[in-house]
């Protein structure tokens, strides 16, 4: 018969309490109290027994399993001397049972939960989308780099915002090639930015001193989309506004409200913008010299008259030309005396063996136009047979022949539309009947007989043979010109642009003279080229108000051909809408924001070298002004205070550049 492990007997085995929630702190040694802690897990510190009296003395009653009687005995008072050590109580085993069954329960009951709750990502979502994400289109996986995995993965692995934030410009395309940056700038842009915006002193709060001091300002780190909007706050929630604080903790430039503070805005008319003073017409032109210069039309006594509020409000739209500057430029355009532009003209015959060559009225000289000068790819024309085989080539062959004698970064100036073609033909027929059969026996070294062609005479103020599109024959100089046909004339258009498009190359390609004399006739306000001709050409009325501006953002030159609605730059974090602003479109309210200046300029045409200067890099476009100070901050105060709550960074200012 075996042993038992455990003597089970009062005298000899202690009290066990299994159910308890602790044990003593010594019964790791074998040596545990016979008390035990109390349902709390505190230590009792108590004796090691009670002593009994039997009247006259005490007796100890120490169990044996503790050791037995001790031989001390109980003390006269009654009171046990020997006394269990203070100990730290442990947890039973029952408790540590608990913890795990309550646990594997649980367990198993969201194992089950998500076994079968459907979708899993549905089971882990931490609250419902704003209503413009809340469609069938877009799930956790397109917002969610962790989401495109099982759901282990939804549940175990964490994915980083920057990456999560990749996925947002997969359909926030707008945001531009930097979207992670500062502003979606680059550092470069950022910096300037900040060292361009200078704040007027004020204090600075300390909520936002605290916000700045928190955060990193390093233009080179990328953020994520997630520091400044948060989702899964309801359908409702409004993920893109900011507070003001927020809008400057990573400003440079801090201040304490837009009314206590805010920069002054920039003046400076972005590039793009139509050369007109408003100033010189209202108190000048469109006042004193209304009937002189608009006989037939009334001026414009208010701001309508050109401008009009786009469908939203948002923008104020200029109406065109033809109801805002006809009335006094749409003559001086389409000026039947103006001679037009001299594209191709018969010098004075330089020998004796010319065969047949016209007279003309007027003593033509020996300077030729610039165009032909291209033709000629620079050669001077001091023989007339190159001025004939150029012609004869160019009604033979056509368009083909123009553009096999140009460079090929020269080409676009003859591209003409309308066509010179016919206007030369029929040049040659008048100037040289028989040309065909000359340019033939000259070229076989045959001798060709000297003839003077007469040519139709004619009023030397009027056009003569107009072939059409603008483009006619003028006999007096023996000259093929071109009349533009009305605003926006294609061809002068034309030629201006690739005028523009040649700067920084006039010194390095061998037409270098003839570009330059194409530019002068193009930019010339007060003559057309010709010392026979001392009239304005159109090409200088262009100039006048279509104005030549420099993009700063890519230093290209370009010429302002229409007004630009959006004066607002490119990568501007600047937004505005006339809408709340403009209730009425009277003057009065108008010019609570745009002030005329009191200085009433003499508004001159270009100078004649203007355009020439700019090919050789010698000068910059002149600035375009508009005869109206600037918005100023005061202006905006008025309104835009803390007082009226309508002094959010956000109602003025975007965080992504556009």
């Amino acid at each position: 018969m075996t042993d038992p492990l455990q003597e089970f007997g009062w005298k000899k085995s202690a009290y066990e309490r299994p159910s308890d929630m602790w044990v003593c702190g010594q019964a790791c040694d074998g040596t545990p109290c016979a008390f035990g802690p109390t349902a709390k897990g505190q230590c009792q510190h108590r004796q090691a027994c009670v002593p009994k009296s039997n009247g006259q003395e005490f007796f100890c009653q120490r169990p044996l399993h503790l050791g037995g009687k001790c031989s001390e005995g109980p003390l006269e008072n009654g009171a046990c001397p020997n006394e269990f050590p203070q100990c730290r109580p442990r947890h039973s085993l029952l408790y540590f049972r608990r913890i795990v069954v309550g646990l594997s329960a649980a367990l198993s009951l969201a194992m089950c939960l998500l076994l079968w709750s459907g979708e899993s990502t549905e089971a882990i979502s931490p609250g419902p989308l704003t209503s413009h994400h809340a469609s069938s289109d877009v799930t956790c996986q397109s917002c969610h780099t962790a989401a495109s995995g099982d759901w282990t993965s939804n549940v175990l692995e964490h994915s980083t915002p920057l990456n999560d934030s990749k996925l947002c410009v997969n359909c926030h395309t707008e945001l531009g090639e930097n979207p992670f940056h500062s502003h979606g700038l680059v550092a470069e842009a950022w910096e300037t930015n900040n060292s361009a915006t200078n704040s007027k002193p004020g204090i600075t709060p300390f909520l936002l001193q605290v916000s700045t001091a928190l955060t990193d300002h390093d233009p080179h780190e990328q953020h994520a989309c997630s520091e400044c909007h948060q989702e899964h706050h309801g359908a409702q929630h409004d993920m893109v506004s900011l507070t003001n604080n927020q809008c400057q903790s990573c400003h440079h430039h801090q201040f304490e409200s837009f009314e206590h503070g805010h920069p002054e805005f920039d003046h400076t008319p972005p590039p793009g913008s139509i050369r007109f003073d408003h100033a010189a017409h209202f108190k000048r032109y469109l006042l004193d010299d209304a009937a002189r210069l608009m006989p037939d039309a009334l001026a414009p006594t208010d701001c309508q008259a050109c401008h009009q509020a786009s469908d939203d409000r948002s923008k104020m739209l200029t109406r065109g030309f033809e109801q805002m500057c006809s009335a006094c430029h749409e003559r001086d355009i389409k000026d039947r005396d103006f001679p037009g532009i001299a594209f191709f003209q018969l010098p004075s015959p330089a020998g004796d063996e010319i065969g047949e060559w016209p007279t003309a009225q007027q003593s033509t000289g020996t300077e030729i136009s610039g165009f032909m000068q291209l033709l000629l790819d620079g050669r001077p024309a001091d023989s007339d047979w190159e001025i004939k085989e150029l012609l004869h080539d160019i009604v033979r062959r056509g368009q083909s022949a123009i553009d096999e004698k140009l460079a090929n970064d020269l080409k676009g100036f003859g591209q003409f539309e309308p066509s010179i073609i016919p206007a030369l033909m029929h040049a040659q027929q008048v100037w040289f009947p028989n040309l065909h059969d000359e340019i033939a026996r000259h070229r076989e070294g045959m001798a060709v007989d000297n003839s003077v062609v007469d040519v139709p005479k004619a009023n030397l103020s009027a056009p003569q043979e107009e072939i059409g599109g603008g483009w006619y024959v003028r006999h007096d100089d023996l000259s093929v010109r071109y009349r533009p046909i009305g605003h926006a004339d294609p061809i002068a258009r034309l030629w201006l642009e690739q005028t523009l498009k040649l700067r920084g190359k006039v010194d390095s390609v061998p037409d270098a003279d003839s570009i330059l004399a194409v530019s002068e006739v193009l930019s010339n306000p007060t003559g057309s080229g010709s010392e026979l001709t001392p009239v304005p050409v159109a090409s200088g009325r262009c100039l006048s108000c279509h104005a030549v501006t420099r993009d700063p953002a890519t230093s290209e030159l370009s010429i302002a051909w229409s007004t630009t609605p959006n004066r607002i730059g490119q990568n501007s974090l600047t937004r505005f809408s006339h809408a709340p602003h403009v209730h009425d479109t009277s003057n009065t309210v108008c010019q609570t924001c745009h002030i005329l200046e009191d200085s009433v300029p003499f508004v001159s045409t270009s100078s004649p070298s203007m355009l020439t200067n700019i090919l050789k890099g010698n000068s910059e476009p002149s600035p375009v002004t508009c005869g109206i100070h600037g918005v100023s901050m005061n202006s905006c105060v008025k309104c835009h205070s803390s007082e009226s709550k309508l002094d959010n960074c956000q109602q003025c200012h975007r965080y992504h550049a556009r």
